[in-house]
């Protein structure tokens, strides 16, 4: 697990105990992090994958693409599509998805017909989808 040392005022420690007691088990690394998502307008969700045509070599085939928000109403947005394996690449890269995770998905939909993340999006890059 990842670390990192927050530094907090003497002026502000009795607001971090109040808040250490009103949570109770919930880490403040939990607390922190929603925070800093809200103050991002960030969103959770489920980025999923489709073929959308499996009889096509997957370099060849059509892409869909979907975010479903953890906590939003409705289930899956409006679907992005993408033309061919190069295109569904860049459109991940856009949306801020590191080449590894890129190559985790084009792996996963070399043996299945779908991929599925869950992340964490701006508002501007759902507003890709």
């Amino acid at each position: 697990m990842a670390k990192k040392t927050l530094y907090v005022r003497e002026a502000d420690l009795p607001i971090w105990d109040a808040v250490e007691k009103m949570i109770g088990e919930k880490s403040m690394s939990q607390l922190v992090t929603e925070a800093l998502r809200e103050k991002l307008g960030r969103v959770d969700g489920f980025l999923n994958v489709i073929r959308s045509s499996p009889g096509l070599p997957l370099p060849q085939s059509p892409f869909a693409v979907m975010f479903a928000p953890v906590d939003g109403p409705g289930g899956a947005m409006k679907p992005h599509y993408c033309s061919d394996l190069e295109d569904l690449k860049t459109f991940l890269a856009n949306l801020g998805l590191t080449a590894p995770a890129t190559d985790n998905i084009v792996a996963e939909l070399n043996r299945e017909y779908h991929s599925n993340i869950r992340l964490s999006l701006t508002q501007d890059k759902i507003a890709l989808i």
